[in-house]
């Protein structure tokens, strides 16, 4: 049963990691460009 858990947890763990790391990327870009613009 642990094992069928985790196989089931792993798809949707891959996708909150890419979720995170892509709204990281936006967000950095969002602040260089405030960051631009105050200069």
């Amino acid at each position: 049963m642990g094992i069928r858990k985790s196989k089931a947890q792993q798809p949707r763990q891959a996708v909150i990691r890419a979720r995170t790391v892509f709204f990281m990327i936006r967000h950095s870009e969002g602040l260089m460009s405030s960051v631009w613009d105050l200069k």
